[in-house]
C-alpha cells in the first residue's frame, strides 16, 4: 500500500492524472495565488488533488511505472495494484479511512463511496518550489505622514516663476525635489 502512495506520488510530479485500476483516478489542478485580506497575506500558487471514483479504466500509467520499478511484467504489475487496492478497500470498510501517503486521506461514506480529503499543503509541483506566503502590512498613517510633511515644504507659488511664454515656445521650470518626490 506504501508502494502505491509512492508511486501515485511520483506520477502526479508529471501528469495531472493518474487512474488506479478499479479504484479511482487523481485528478491535479492549479490553485492560482491568492490574497488573504483579513490577515494581509498572500499565499502562493500550488496544486491541488481531487479524487474521481469514476475513472476506473485502466491508462496504463500506474502499471507502466511498476514495470519500470520492479522490472516485472504487465500482468504481474496489475496483479499488485490489484492486491493493493484490495488492502486498501478492506481497510476502508474495517476502520472507516485510510491515509494515502501526502495525497490525501479517504473516509467511507454511509452511501458506500468513498469521501476524498486532499492533504492541505497540496501535491508536490517542481515549478512551484521555492514559492512561500509572505505578510503584507498597509502604512496609511507613515502616507499621511509624509503627506503632511510634503505640504509643509511646498509654498505656494504663482505659475508666472515656472512658466515662461515666448512666441515660439514654453518653458516650464520645476523643482527638483518635487520631480524626485513624484
Amino acid at each position: 500500500m506504501i508502494a502505491l502512495a509512492r508511486h501515485i506520488e511520483g506520477l502526479l510530479l508529471k501528469h495531472d492524472c493518474v487512474i488506479v485500476p478499479n479504484f479511482g483516478g487523481f485528478v491535479t489542478q492549479q490553485v492560482s495565488a491568492r490574497y488573504v485580506e483579513d490577515e494581509g497575506l498572500f499565499l502562493p500558487p500550488y496544486r491541488s488533488v481531487g479524487f474521481n471514483g469514476y475513472l476506473k479504466l485502466n491508462d496504463g500509467l500506474l502499471v507502466q511505472s511498476y514495470m519500470n520499478s520492479y522490472g516485472i511484467s504487465y500482468v504481474e504489475a496489475l496483479q499488485q495494484i490489484e492486491t493493493a487496492v484490495a488492502e486498501i478497500k478492506s481497510e476502508l470498510h474495517a476502520t472507516g479511512s485510510y491515509e494515502l501517503g501526502g495525497i490525501g486521506v479517504f473516509k467511507l461514506a454511509l452511501s458506500g463511496s468513498y469521501d476524498f480529503q486532499p492533504c492541505e499543503a497540496g501535491v508536490v509541483s517542481p515549478e512551484l518550489y521555492g514559492l512561500d506566503a509572505f505578510m503584507l502590512h498597509k502604512n496609511e498613517e507613515k502616507v499621511e505622514a509624509v503627506d503632511a510633511n510634503l505640504n509643509a515644504h511646498v509654498e505656494p507659488v504663482s505659475t508666472e516663476k515656472f512658466i515662461e511664454r515666448s512666441a515660439t515656445h514654453y518653458v516650464i521650470r520645476l523643482n527638483r525635489e518635487v520631480v524626485n518626490y513624484v
